[in-house]
């Protein structure tokens, strides 16, 4: 079993991700769009090579010429996409951790002022050393959420959000864990809060996303309700 030390080092460096179309989405935002876009290219560049070097004698030159581009520019595509998440991955990254700092300097200037006069200077360290302990746990959340673990996923999610109320990234991460639990109007009052935070905007697609997904999961489930009703 691979621990969340283990996979620290490839989590550090995403830019590996945009080498393959799909994978960013997949791997930095849990989208089931990158799992469809990484399968599609893979079974496209399978065929490719297939054509190239097994059927070479039996694929006229202009299908193979035709199929490498095809390869080509699903690549192509597929890296700029990858580049633009991750570079949009990680200004949102940067933006949870000033929330968090900013939070946690806060806590921590308030301890500093209650605190007797003994008070240890290494308790405050730890304080301004929180976000990152706030990225495990959140890498923590989102292993348990893809593992199907809700329960667990959900409890460190609000341990996150006791410590920083405003973590866009682990607010939309529930709102996602509640839709697949099917707790839809829960998931539309957080999505509603979230919405009326000014930096929101960064978070914007995403929040659509959502949204559209909530839709469609309540719209899906009135009809069940109806088809129940009329049975």
């Amino acid at each position: 079993m691979i621990s969340n030390t283990d996979m620290t080092p490839i989590i550090l460096n995403p830019w590996i991700t945009a080498a393959w179309p799909g994978l960013s989405r997949l791997w930095l935002r849990g989208q089931w769009t990158g799992l469809a876009l990484a399968a599609g290219f893979g079974v496209l560049f399978n065929l490719a090579l297939t054509c190239q070097f097994m059927w070479i004698e039996t694929v006229p030159s202009l299908s193979l010429d035709v199929i490498w581009s095809c390869v080509g520019l699903c690549w192509s595509i597929g890296a700029i996409d990858g580049f633009r998440i991750i570079c949009k991955h990680a200004t949102q990254l940067q933006i949870r951790r000033q929330f968090n700092r900013d939070y946690t300097n806060h806590t921590a200037s308030e301890t500093v002022s209650n605190a007797p006069p003994l008070l240890d200077p290494s308790d405050e360290h730890e304080a301004v050393a929180s976000p990152d302990i706030s990225d495990e746990l959140f890498l923590d959340a989102r292993n348990q959420y893809f593992k199907g673990n809700w329960f667990e996923s959900e409890s460190i999610i609000n341990q996150i959000l006791t410590e920083s109320p405003h973590d866009i990234e682990a607010r939309l991460l529930l709102i996602t864990l509640l839709r697949h639990t099917n707790r839809i109007e829960k998931s539309l009052i957080q999505i509603t809060e979230i919405q009326k935070w000014d930096n929101a905007k960064q978070w914007d697609f995403e929040i659509k996303r959502e949204l559209e997904l909530l839709e469609l999961k309540l719209t899906s489930q009135n009809k069940s309700d109806f088809s129940s009703v009329a049975a």
